[in-house]
């Protein structure tokens, strides 16, 4: 009796110590196995993501008038006085995604821009630069910057992985939202 619980004890301290937690805390525990993006012997260490998918593009808030108070469009364009809106995602100046254009926008309407296939972000780590810009003379080189800036699409000292990452400022008048899908290899 003596030697089978022996055998046992030995065995279980054997299957720990391969299918335990690592030193290094680098390791998924496998029997008890951490949410999707954490990591280490208590689950607390947050992955960083390998890709991040941006599904939809929703502009809740931008500047109605250009900085010296007046249209972005004038009455006497056949759209309308209302801006024609264009948003323009940048990594290290070279453009990765162009939305179409939404023409003559009101300043109480949400421009929902649903991306497929999904905008793919595979350095999460690294500033992107957003452009909301007033589109003119039919193509983007001519068209007026409205609002825009650095920003990080993903933020490691954010809780958890949120699905809507909100981008506001109040200087420059504008509020936007990404949704995200995260995948983790």
């Amino acid at each position: 009796m003596k030697n089978v619980f022996f055998k046992a004890i030995t065995m279980a301290a054997l299957i720990f110590t391969f299918l335990g937690c690592s030193s290094d805390d680098s390791d998924i525990d496998l029997l008890n196995e951490c949410p999707e993006g954490y990591m280490g012997a208590n689950c607390d260490v947050k992955k960083t993501p390998s890709k991040i998918k941006v599904t939809k593009i929703v502009l809740k808030e931008f500047p109605h008038l250009k900085p010296d108070g007046s249209n972005w469009d004038s009455w006497l364009d056949s759209t309308g006085s209302e801006p024609d809106i264009i948003i323009v995602l940048w990594k290290n100046s070279q453009p990765i995604y162009v939305s179409d254009v939404s023409y003559d926008v009101s300043n109480n309407t949400d421009i929902t821009l649903n991306i497929f296939p999904p905008l793919e972000i595979i350095e999460p780590n690294i500033q992107y630069t957003l452009g909301i810009l007033d589109y003119d003379n039919g193509n983007v080189e001519d068209s007026e910057v409205m609002a825009g800036g650095n920003f990080l699409i993903y933020d490691s000292e954010d809780n958890g992985f949120p699905s809507i990452r909100n981008i506001t400022s109040v200087e420059q008048l504008i509020s936007i939202d990404f949704h995200l899908k995260y995948e983790f290899f």
